[in-house]
């Protein structure tokens, strides 16, 4: 008696799918191709979402240590650990690799689509410098500084390396002083 019952609403199930697949669209006043034709007029946020959905390619930034921007007298640094995001590149098959974060003294192989951004480490690394070195402690600590660092070190970091495409700047450490 429950596999009838299991089946029927597997069956429903299925059947809602199938109608917000192919008919909410219509509903709404386009066709399923129409969608699919909108695809590139789809935002720059909207594309961001959808990339931040799909894991990317992880390229780990040693840890540094970095002096801040302070009045004359005093001395603060920042001990920063990075990791840059980058978009895989389409049809690229998933190595696995470059998505450790190298912890616990193992070398992490680093995927070979990230070869232009380890051709470009020695720019990466200027920048980075001066992009931390003009933060203040207090830029360094808040909530909206991080955040304001993360996306300055991302839009310096779309200058340099344009394949494979820049995604995202995470802080997997950071201890001021």
């Amino acid at each position: 008696m429950r596999k009838p019952v299991i089946l029927a609403a597997v069956a429903a199930l299925a059947l809602l799918a199938v109608g917000y697949v192919f008919l909410l669209p219509m509903i709404k006043g386009k066709s399923a191709e129409a969608v699919e034709d909108d695809e590139p007029a789809v935002t720059a946020a909207r594309k961001k979402a959808r990339r931040a959905s799909e894991p990317g390619l992880i390229y780990p930034v040693p840890e540094r240590v970095v002096n801040l921007a302070a009045p004359p007298g005093q001395r603060h640094y920042a001990r920063i650990e990075l990791a840059l995001e980058f978009a895989p590149p389409k049809g690229a098959k998933k190595h696995g690799a470059g998505q450790g974060g190298g912890h616990g003294g193992q070398e992490v192989a680093l995927d070979p689509a990230l070869a232009p951004v380890v051709a470009r480490k020695a720019q990466i690394d200027d920048m980075l410098l001066r992009v931390i070195s003009a933060k203040t402690v207090d830029q360094m600590t808040s909530p909206d500084g991080k955040e304001a660092l993360k996306q300055e070190i991302l839009a310096a970091l779309e200058e340099i390396v344009h394949e494979p495409s820049p995604v995202g700047v995470y802080i997997v450490r950071l201890v001021v002083q």
